[in-house]
């Protein structure tokens, strides 16, 4: 097959990917719930931009994924920080990489196998994804025991949502994106409350400036 066709089809495989994960979160049937976000003015302040980094052993959907995941939270937070994802081949082998993600300079999104070792202390139910600790920079995905969960309506999407919400300090709640269980309706997207915890973690952010996501 030539590199031309080749080309085209994996373009094809990546758009219906996209309108896939988008209709997961997005479609709007009887008796479901759909959301809308706020477009509020941006904050006008000097944003704090982070790099991310990438584990090389994700497939290209995964990441697919992850990053509109990640352009979802920047524009929740609407001027005040912003990640960018700066290298998708990350390896373990870069100390200086896992020395800045330590420090909270950089944030790392790490793969782990549903057998690791890092998941034995899992509770009785199946880990799809940690953080290092609340507000810490380093995430941990379990792609494969997310595709599992996948017919019931389970992505890398929502999971990610969830765990950057971690990142930025929210804790977990009864209800909402930030539950501790997964529930395809809880995490379509980033509520009220989840925010309110970001501001309140965050010195200087206000939430009700934030982008945040009301029902329709």
């Amino acid at each position: 097959m030539s590199r031309v066709r080749v080309g085209i089809l994996v373009s094809v495989v990546v758009v219906v990917v996209v309108l896939l994960v988008y209709g997961v979160f997005f479609w709007r049937g009887d008796g479901v719930k759909s959301y809308r976000y706020l477009d509020q003015p941006i904050v006008l302040v000097e944003t704090e931009v982070y790099p991310v980094y990438i584990d090389i052993m994700f497939r290209r959907e995964d990441i697919l994924e992850m990053e509109m995941a990640i352009e979802r939270w920047n524009k929740v937070l609407n001027g005040y920080r912003r990640l960018e994802i700066v290298d998708e081949e990350y390896t373990l082998k870069d100390l200086g990489i896992a020395r800045m993600g330590v420090e909270g300079k950089a944030y790392i999104i790490l793969r782990l196998e549903p057998d690791s070792e890092l998941l034995r202390d899992s509770r009785g139910g199946v880990t799809l994804a940690f953080t290092n600790e609340i507000g810490g920079t380093i995430m941990y995905l379990v792609p494969l025991s997310i595709d599992k969960l996948r017919g019931e309506g389970v992505s890398i999407y929502g999971v990610m949502l969830h765990e950057i919400g971690h990142w930025y300090g929210a804790r977990h709640v009864e209800s909402g994106l930030m539950r501790a269980e997964y529930l395809v309706e809880e995490y379509k997207c980033v509520d009220e409350g989840t925010v309110r915890q970001v501001g309140e973690w965050f010195s200087g952010y206000e939430w009700e400036r934030m982008n945040y996501c009301v029902e329709d």
